[in-house]
C-alpha cells in the first residue's frame, strides 16, 4: 500500500484557509497602527521580530490580517514557499501583502503543515506553482492548489525535517 492510499492527497485550499496580506499605502489605510510582518521577517521555520513596522488597519480587518496561533505565513515572493509557524510570540500581529496567512482547518496540524513545507521546499517541489519569469511570485491561486498528505504522515514528516537539517524539528521554538 503507498502514503497517498494511506494519507490521501488533498489540496490545500481543501484543508486550511487562506489569505493574502494586506497592501501597504499610507494615503489609503485608515485605522489604529498595528505590528505587522513583511516578507523579510519570515525566515525558514523561524520569525525575525526585530525593528517590526506598524500600519493602520481597521477594526473590521482584524480577523482578516491578524495571525492567531498556529498559522503557517508563507512568503508571496522573494523566496516564495519560505515559512514559519506563528505561536503569538508578538501579540496583535497582522501581515503584508507579500506574505500568504495558513490557518489549517481542525483535520490539519499545523505543525505538519509546516514539516511539509520544509520539506517541499528543500526538494524545490514550489517551482511548479511559480508565476514570473525573473522575479518567482506563489500567487494564492497556485497555493491553494498545492497538495499535501494528511496529518497522519508528521512523524515520518518530523524526521525528514530533522535529516535534511532542520535541527529544531523534534522541538520547534516556542517564541
Amino acid at each position: 500500500m503507498t502514503s497517498t492510499q494511506v494519507w490521501p492527497k488533498r489540496k490545500l485550499a481543501e484543508v486550511a484557509d487562506l489569505c493574502l496580506g494586506k497592501m501597504l499605502d499610507k494615503k489609503k489605510n485608515r485605522g489604529e497602527l498595528h505590528p505587522y510582518l513583511g516578507n523579510i521577517h519570515v525566515r525558514w521555520g523561524r520569525f525575525d521580530l526585530n525593528d517590526l513596522p506598524e500600519m493602520r488597519f481597521e477594526e473590521h480587518e482584524h480577523e482578516r490580517y491578524g495571525l492567531k496561533r498556529g498559522d503557517l505565513v508563507v512568503c508571496e515572493g522573494g523566496e516564495p514557499g519560505r515559512c514559519a509557524l506563528w505561536n503569538d510570540q508578538v501579540p496583535d500581529m497582522k501581515i503584508q501583502k507579500a506574505l500568504h496567512r495558513v490557518r489549517p482547518h481542525s483535520c490539519l496540524d499545523s505543525q505538519y503543515l509546516l514539516y511539509w513545507f520544509l520539506w517541499a521546499g528543500q526538494r524545490s517541489y514550489f517551482d511548479q506553482f511559480f508565476t514570473g519569469a525573473t522575479i518567482k511570485h506563489l500567487p494564492g491561486e497556485k497555493l491553494a492548489r498545492f497538495y499535501g498528505c494528511s496529518s497522519r504522515g508528521a512523524r515520518t514528516l518530523k524526521e525528514k525535517a530533522a535529516h535534511l537539517g532542520f535541527s529544531w524539528a523534534i522541538s520547534p521554538p516556542r517564541g
